[in-house]
């Protein structure tokens, strides 16, 4: 690894533990359950951006089915805890081995495709795998979906009287998956997934196995997704098909990564703490109107598409606007 490369990963950890620090604290000023319940979605929905910015981002592979791997994770704990009461702490491994495998056989079989072609096929698999929840009542309680009732503290299976033990879980789990592609971005891997992004025939061409690269990184993604499921499902204390494994779901987590920086290893963070706080707004002032929401999405989707289309945090690294201002005014502080 080059000197550059070790600088780079140096300078995103500083950022990491100063970011872990801040919201560390946080909770000691922040005194309403309706802003740590904010911050929790923030941290989950930050954490499911990156795991789809593997595949979505660098091998610009557009996954519209990753409600169903976030499906996987919730349902696969909640059936272990509540029918045979094993820990999510357990579940979770299970979720992810589940997921690993869903996403290999839906890789092999679609990976292969290009553009909408594979866009379409993970609506698909989204939504057959929506319909066998809905259908199997006897496993998954069909449409009226499963609750956790609680019952008292109980951290082994992830139940808490208050939001802010799952705030820090929500944290760790941001900062682990984020310090993960830290490494991962600048890995062989990395590499190869951005050079099929911008052109992979190139690419193929240098004798890379292109398809293995994007199968990997498909399963790791599905993996780490499968695990946010676990949290995200024991945070929300109800899961039903039409919510948790839904195609609006997963435009959500496309519209936070699009919106932050696809592509870019913080910019999901930065697109759910854009796009959490929007939505919360937007419910709060406009929720009588059906659709505000999706109309918010579509409206800030066509300003980052038209105006900045690598993302909010493109303003902030080298060659952005903000970075060419700073850079004239300290030049001009210099010549004064």
């Amino acid at each position: 690894m080059t000197k550059k490369n070790n600088a780079i990963i140096r300078k995103n950890i500083i950022i990491l533990v100063i970011f872990l620090a801040v919201f560390s604290l946080l909770p000691l000023v922040m005194t309403q359950n309706y802003l740590t319940s904010m911050m929790v979605q923030c941290f989950l929905f930050a954490a499911m951006g990156v795991a789809w910015n593997l595949i979505g981002g660098y091998a610009d592979r557009v996954s519209i089915g990753h409600s169903a791997f976030l499906a996987v994770g919730a349902y696969t704990s909640y059936i272990m805890y509540l029918d045979f009461g094993i820990s999510p702490l357990i579940g979770m491994f299970v979720g992810m081995i589940i997921a690993g495998v869903l996403a290999y056989l839906i890789g092999s079989l679609c990976l292969g495709l290009r553009g909408t072609f594979f866009t379409l096929s993970t609506i698909a698999f989204a939504e057959i795998f929506k319909n066998i929840l809905l259908h199997f009542r006897e496993v998954t309680n069909g449409s009226y979906g499963l609750i956790l009732t609680y019952s008292g503290d109980d951290p082994v299976n992830l139940q808490f009287g208050t939001k802010t033990p799952i705030y820090y879980i929500s944290l760790v789990l941001l900062a682990a998956i984020v310090l993960f592609n830290i490494f991962f971005e600048k890995s062989k891997t990395g590499y190869c997934l951005k050079a099929i992004g911008e052109d992979e025939d190139a690419i193929r061409s240098l004798g890379f196995n292109t398809r293995n690269v994007k199968l990997r990184t498909f399963i790791i993604s599905a993996m780490l997704t499968s695990l946010i499921g676990t949290i995200y499902g024991f945070y929300l204390a109800y899961i039903m098909p039409t919510s948790i494994a839904s195609t609006p779901v997963s435009i959500k987590i496309i519209v936070v990564a699009v919106i932050g920086g696809a592509g870019l290893l913080w910019g999901p963070v930065l697109g759910a703490f854009i796009i959490i706080p929007l939505t919360e707004l937007v419910n709060a002032t406009l929720g009588s109107i059906s659709g505000a929401n999706t109309m918010i999405y579509g409206l800030v989707l066509i300003l980052i598409i038209l105006f900045r289309p690598k993302g909010v945090l493109s303003l902030f690294i080298e060659g952005g606007w903000v970075n060419k201002k700073i850079k004239s005014l300290r030049k001009i502080k210099t010549e004064v």
